[in-house]
């Protein structure tokens, strides 16, 4: 690919990024059916580790609406794919174009972990409709937390990447906002086992808008034509 088509690319993937994240979590549940402190059912669901961590999410055996959770949750992580797939090629062409522009091979990593976090995703997927599918099993519960903390941590990895490409810009605000991120994405860790997801997630929304007008940026540039 040329640089034109990874920055052009890049931005089409994160454009899509944002258009499913508006369709995608109006589906998922939006409370928890017994509140255990923590803000998101489906970040509930992801940290699940218990059978009791499973009925806050989605109610106890006799819940009427505890089967309208399940499809909702289903129906969610079936969109989830496309959401993976995109954000994975929007990280992934975001560090190989910084590669491009630099010849550092430390971005070759940061994009190596966006491959790792979409497929780390996909593999906890698989796993949450193995769960679905029998709350009481609850067959790969065990399982479940490698593929969620591989992915999460890969995430803010590449989180406190952008922040660190920020940094090589001539332009004080964005290298401001860079060290920013940089701060924010082990504060983010934190915050997520701590059960405010809503914070913690916000950390990556950070990185992916800045992620986004970085290749529009950058694909307009590399365009252009040079006099």
């Amino acid at each position: 690919m040329t640089a034109q088509s990874v920055w052009k690319t890049c931005t089409l993937a994160g454009l899509s990024v944002l258009i499913l994240t508006g369709v995608i979590f109006p589906i998922f549940p939006q409370e928890m059916a017994i509140p255990n402190g923590i803000d998101s059912p489906v970040i509930a669901f992801e940290f699940a580790r218990t059978q009791a961590d499973l009925v806050a999410v989605f109610g106890e055996a006799g819940d009427p609406l505890r089967q309208e959770r399940i499809q909702s949750m289903d129906q969610g992580n079936r969109i989830d794919f496309a959401y993976m797939a995109a954000y994975s090629v929007f990280i992934t062409l975001f560090f190989m174009g910084a590669y491009r522009k630099s010849q550092r091979r430390i971005w070759l990593m940061f994009a190596a972990l966006g491959v790792l976090a979409g497929i780390s995703d996909a593999v906890e997927n698989t796993i949450l409709f193995e769960i679905t599918a029998d709350l009481n099993a609850a067959g790969g519960l065990a399982w479940l937390a490698y593929p969620v903390h591989l992915k999460f941590l890969s995430l803010y990895i590449c989180a406190f990447g952008v922040g660190y490409y920020l940094q090589s810009s001539d332009r004080k605000a964005a290298r401001l906002f860079g060290l920013l991120l940089q701060l924010l994405a082990p504060i983010a860790v934190i915050l997520l086992v701590s059960g405010l997801a809503s914070a913690a997630t916000l950390v990556i929304t950070l990185a992916w808008l800045s992620q986004l007008a970085i290749a529009f940026i950058e694909y307009r540039r590399v365009r252009r034509p040079q006099p």
